[in-house]
């Protein structure tokens, strides 16, 4: 059953990874040249603020930022479960 727990967070952050990297070539190719994030920074906040701004409707930064706190929830879950049974 632990495992279980520990596939799906893993697959959740494969998720917010993919959608940090589709926002930030999204945002790239609407934005000037001079503007441009670079590919090795680890600015997901300003991505996904611009990425707002530009894309109103759009659920992806919504996406990244609960999954990210989803994951953390089913870590502990899974760390409070091992714990239970250990007892």
């Amino acid at each position: 059953m632990a495992w279980y727990w520990i596939t799906i967070a893993w697959l959740l952050v494969v998720a917010v990874n993919v959608c940090a990297v589709v926002m930030r070539v999204r945002v790239n190719r609407t934005l000037p040249e001079s503007e441009r994030f670079s590919g090795w920074r680890r600015d997901a906040g300003a991505v996904s603020r611009r990425y707002r701004e530009l894309f109103p409707n759009s659920y992806l930064p919504d996406l990244e930022r609960y999954s990210f706190w989803l994951v953390v929830v089913m870590l502990l879950v899974w760390l409070i479960d091992a714990l239970w049974k250990t007892n």
